[in-house]
């Protein structure tokens, strides 16, 4: 298909046409819009799956253009460790990279568990996984580190656990609802 007439005689030109044919059925990593995640925004939830749009359209020999399909049940990446994570899932809109497994992951993604792929695809499009966010707007919530410093900004910070500034750490933490952090050699003296 899409071959030039070189192309159709055999030779060299014939077999670069075959094997680029091959390689073109082969995912590797593509940029995809988020359409949307199964784990609310403002949620605490085990990972979910989100639902993508690959950002990059197919083109024929007759330089065509057809939009990709949506790809669906798509697991993402979160950093954890057990019961341990640091959560920031993925939100709608978001623009990233969506990485092609080696082999299906079909029944891994419904299980977790250790099995033979479902079928003999390789590198499918059906067994894409998330990476990570590269396109985004600028946040208004973060954690940013700053050379030897931290700063963290929350609208509303929410504390619900014990904050440990470290054995020197000397500062004020302020929230958005007014609410401030004492913080002396490490040890927090108010709460205000």
């Amino acid at each position: 298909l899409n071959a030039r007439p070189e192309q159709t005689v055999a030779g060299a030109a014939q077999d670069m046409h075959i094997i680029n044919n091959l390689i073109a059925n082969i995912h590797t990593m593509m940029p995809v819009k988020i359409l949307s995640v199964t784990v609310p925004p403002d949620s605490l939830a085990p990972i979910g799956r989100c639902e993508v749009l690959p950002l990059v359209q197919q083109i024929d020999g007759s330089n065509n253009v057809y939009p990709m399909g949506k790809i669906i049940n798509v697991p993402y990446l979160r950093v954890q460790g057990g019961k341990n994570a640091i959560v920031i899932d993925p939100q709608v809109g978001d623009v990233g990279l969506c990485g092609f497994c080696e082999r299906d992951i079909s029944i891994v993604k419904r299980t977790g568990e250790l099995s033979a792929p479902d079928t003999r695809r390789k590198y499918d499009i059906n067994s894409a996984v998330y990476m990570f966010t590269m396109m985004s707007g600028t946040p208004t919530q973060y954690i940013h580190f700053k050379g030897a410093n931290i700063e963290i900004k929350s609208p509303e910070v929410k504390f619900s656990s014990n904050v440990n500034a470290g054995s020197g750490a000397t500062g004020v933490f302020s929230s958005g609802s007014g609410q401030t952090i004492t913080v002396v050699n490490g040890i927090i003296i108010g709460i205000n």
